[in-house]
């Protein structure tokens, strides 16, 4: 061993501490060095004298004198490397030695009894790792099966992660299949210099598969068996194309075969006969014709019926199932159990009998498929309340407006007098509207409806009113319904009841409909004016925001901090490693605020960095006003969102395939931006800034400089700064307002105007519940708390949860006149940790747009302030369907999170 790998071989031991001279088996790189060095003795008799792996040489010849004088050779080269064998483990002159898990003799090549002796033993696996175990070792000796892919493939499925470990019959079967394989697995001919090598593929919908052989003294020999399961992408191609990739594959596998010489290909697909004569081949059928092309074969094209060696794959053999004698069965296809229904019972309460006689009988038998017991009851959640023809007609009579029309039916034949209905009910007046079409039927109250689509008229139940909501229950709130909308709703109550103000009920019913409320896709109820403010000055008003996570550099930069000014547009952008509020702040203060002074106000979105307490003190240090978005609305700060989307665009354009050097690109992209002429003002942000054009390289080349300033002496200079600012900003401030007049007139065309009144009870759009699978995104209901400003509200899910100030845009009005459960009983939230879960892994995407600016909450007005997600969920931001957990502080009021294994 090298001197300084020694030290690395060292161990302890009762005597003291050694280490190896030489390397010894066990360490990591031991086998490579091993078969390295018996690769450099043996050199050149590889293949042609001795087979060699590790330790194990196998030495081959012919004949006896041709195996001798290859054995003295052999030995001659392990002398001269000081190589030594150990006698008991050789054996010489042997026409049958078992060599890396083969047995290897005249005949050919076949599996070692010993390790097929161990599968047979293979107990059944009961995880995936005892699965893996076993096709490893049944997959070393795939190419003795036949279609051994598609055969393991019950069982190749259960080692896939996504896929939850079951053991079925199809898992039996293909268990005992590989192991019956491998007992009967043939002996594979070795293959020879002369020859022709005949390759037969095959493909189905899910697989595909090869026999390679060779025509050896008149008669054709397998050499190997190949398959391979087809991946998703794979089964979708048309049968020519499997058929095609089954040859370009096992072309490719066979290739140390196939190469170089003449062969022939077998195929049952008449169309790839044609193969060579495909016109203008594209995309992956010219790839895979190219690698054809460099092959000399003949494709051949054989019959299906005499293709069974590879087409076993597309025409696998299916054992037909013996029948079952069975003197009640009428289809052989299908087995019925027969079912009784206790005619005792009411409707919704029905007990579905299997005969369990015969259940039994048949399942005994396993050759008659799946036979499935059913035995269950019902406990009625899925029936309408069960009213008895009695209960009906009773409900019928005590109803104000169908009794009356039921005594005026007794009493008159034809329609009654209108003095009859006079001071009766508004239901009552409308049924004796509808006379002629009312008729009585076993003392029940029924209407003929006339409809388009049948000849005869549908005959409805006329429905009292305790019954209605329960009705509507069943038609519009079960699963079977599906909460459908109002006029799907209707539709289904007309089918089957009528009572007068139908339509005005269900519409208010599903209206109020919690559930419907929150599944509804939104927000959708139009957007409020747009909301802006007014700045006069550089740097009176400064945008923040963080771009990030981007690729890490090679100085392990990770994110950028983008900063802009609402007066110039003057843009500046840091990168740095990570955001916390330290980082920003040193930035901002530094960098900013030490070259360009204090600014009046920042604006900033809700993070974290944005929030926390060493953020707040140094505005309040500063006597900066803070002002942040509303939630989930990034476009409230769009200068600054545009920003990021316009600094994406240029860096992608520059950073290099790793995209890691975009923190060296970033200083010379805002330079570009800086100088360039911006549509708001007029003017380049470096003008809006020092008062004259910047000298860019190019100008420097072509000497064009700048214009000149008339100014002797520095008190001039200043003179004539100060009128071309004012000059400047006068201009800029008219075009300015020019473009916010024509953004707003733009972005208010859609504007719907909706008010919502404090006490008013609100739904809540929630973005990262809207965006998992079947999530609900309105949550609620809220109650409204305090009006802040024309698009901002304050609202409280319930009286003891904390406030949150929302956009009006992200609200919708909730159910009138009674209020939420939780506010009648003054009921803590409640809310599923797993939905939180999910929806707080969720981003929000929004490429916001330059103009909308403000629709800013001070931080004085908010009640709360973020310092984590876990306050984030206290504040409100969870929908009613959670349960938040108490949340434990320190004392200056951050969240202290608990570990998940020490959580209750």
């Amino acid at each position: 061993m090298e001197p300084d790998s020694k030290a690395k071989t060292a161990f302890s031991s009762h005597k003291g501490l050694f280490q190896f001279k030489v390397l010894p088996m066990g360490c990591c790189n031991s086998a490579a060095t091993f078969e390295r060095l018996m690769e450099l003795v043996l050199r050149g008799y590889q293949w042609i004298r001795c087979l060699c792996y590790l330790d194990d040489v196998i030495i081959f010849g012919p004949d006896f004198d041709s195996a001798l004088e290859n054995l003295r050779l052999v030995f001659e080269r392990l002398r001269s490397a000081n190589l030594k064998l150990k006698p008991s483990k050789c054996s010489f002159f042997q026409k049958e030695v078992s060599f890396l898990g083969h047995v290897v003799s005249e005949k050919g090549i076949g599996c070692d009894k010993s390790k097929i002796d161990s599968v047979q033993k293979w107990p059944i696996p009961r995880t995936m790792t005892e699965i893996r175990s076993f096709l490893g070792l049944a997959g070393y000796y795939r190419k003795f099966i036949p279609n051994f892919s598609e055969v393991a493939s019950p069982l190749t499925r259960l080692t896939k992660k996504a896929v939850k470990f079951q053991w079925d019959t199809s898992c039996q079967n293909a268990f005992e299949k590989l192991k019956e394989s491998l007992v009967s697995a043939p002996i594979l001919a070795y293959p020879e210099g002369e020859g022709e090598f005949i390759l037969d593929t095959d493909a189905s919908g899910s697989g595909i598969g090869a026999v390679l052989s060779q025509i050896q003294n008149g008669e054709e020999k397998v050499i190997s068996y190949a398959s391979k399961t087809l991946n998703d992408a794979q089964r979708k191609y048309c049968t020519t194309r499997r058929e095609l990739l089954a040859v370009v594959m096992f072309v490719k596998y066979f290739r140390h075969f196939l190469w170089g010489r003449h062969f022939k290909i077998r195929t049952d697909h008449a169309s790839l006969v044609w193969l060579k004569n495909f016109k203008d081949p594209e995309g992956i059928l010219a790839r895979w014709l190219t690698v054809l092309d460099t092959y000399d074969f003949t494709l051949e094209h054989r019959k299906g019926s005499l293709h069974t060696n590879a087409d076993s794959l597309s025409r696998k053999p299916h054992r037909q199932c013996q029948r079952l004698d069975c003197p009640d069965c009428t289809n052989n296809s299908v087995v019925k159990i027969s079912k009784s229904v206790d005619s005792t019972y009411s409707p919704s309460k029905r007990i579905l009998q299997s005969d369990q006689e015969k259940t039994q009988k048949l399942k005994q038998s396993e050759k008659c498929g799946k036979v499935l017991a059913l035995q269950e009851t019902n406990d009625g959640s899925n029936w309408i309340k069960n009213w008895s023809t009695e209960e009906m007609i009773k409900l019928q009579k005590e109803d104000v407006s169908i009794g009356k029309i039921l005594e005026l039916k007794t009493a008159f034949e034809n329609k009654p007098p209108k003095i009859e209905v006079e001071g009766q009910a508004y239901g009552c007046r409308v049924l004796w509207s509808l006379w002629e079409s009312l008729f009585v039927r076993e003392n029940l109250l029924y209407q003929k409806v006339e409809t388009e689509k049948k000849n005869e008229p549908q005959i409805v139940l006329s429905s009292p009113k305790e019954v209605r909501s329960e009705i509507f229950k069943e038609l519009h709130c079960k699963r079977t319904a599906g909460h459908l909308g109002r006029d799907k709703t209707l539709q289904s109550v007309k089918r089957r009841f009528f009572w007068p103000g139908m339509s005005k009920d269900i519409a208010s019913w599903c209206k109020e409909c919690d559930q419907c409320a929150r599944g509804k896709p939104g927000p959708g109820l139009g957007r409020a004016p747009l909301q802006q403010s007014a700045v006069g000055s550089p740097f009176d008003r400064i945008g923040v925001d963080i771009m990030g996570p981007c690729p890490v550099t090679k100085d392990g930069n990770e994110y950028i901090i983008v900063l802009s000014d609402y007066f110039t547009k003057w843009v500046e952008a840091f990168s740095v490693v990570n955001h916390t509020a330290l980082t920003v702040a040193d930035k901002l203060v530094t960098e900013v605020m030490c070259r360009f002074g204090v600014p009046t106000s920042i604006h900033s979105d809700q993070g974290r960095e944005f929030e926390s307490d060493l953020f707040k003190y140094v505005c309040q240090l500063l006597e900066i006003e803070k002002t942040r978005t509303a939630p989930y609305r990034p476009n409230s700060d769009g200068l600054v969102e545009r920003m990021n989307r316009t600094l994406k665009q240029m860096l992608s354009i520059f950073v290099n395939e790793n995209r890691n050097d975009w923190d060296d690109h970033l200083p010379f992209l805002l330079m570009a931006y800086r100088a360039t002429i911006h549509d708001s003002t007029g003017y380049s942000p470096f003008f809006m800034m020092f008062g004259r054009d910047m000298m860019c390289p190019i100008d420097v080349v072509t000497g064009n400089s700048p214009d000149e300033i008339n100014a002797n002496c520095p008190v001039q200079y200043v003179e004539w700064l100060k009128c071309t600012l004012e000059n400047t900003y006068s201009f800029a401030t008219k075009y300015l307002s020019r473009a916010a007049s024509r953004q707003k007139k733009n972005y208010d065309r859609g504007v719907k105007p909706r008010r919502l009144v404090e006490g008013d009870f609100v739904w809540r759009w929630y973005p990262p519940f809207a965006n998992v699978k079947f999530g609900l995104g309105w949550t609620g209901p809220y109650k409204i708390e305090k009006k802040i400003s024309e698009v901002s509200y304050r609202i409280r899910k319930n009286p003891k949860s904390k406030t949150l100030v929302v956009h009006i845009d992200h609200l919708k009005p909730g159910s009138e006149g009674i209020p939420p459960e939780a506010w009648q009983h003054e009921l803590p939230i409640e809310i599923e940790n797993d939905q939180l879960n999910v929806a707080l892994d969720q981003t929000i995407e929004s490429d916001a747009i330059e103009n909308e600016s403000v629709d800013e909450i001070p931080v004085d007005d908010m009640e709360f302030e973020i310092e984590s997600r876990e306050d984030e969920i206290n504040a409100g931001y969870a929908s009613d369907l959670m349960i938040t957990p108490e949340v434990k502080r320190t004392r200056c009021g951050r969240a202290v999170k608990e570990p998940m294994k020490y959580s209750p």
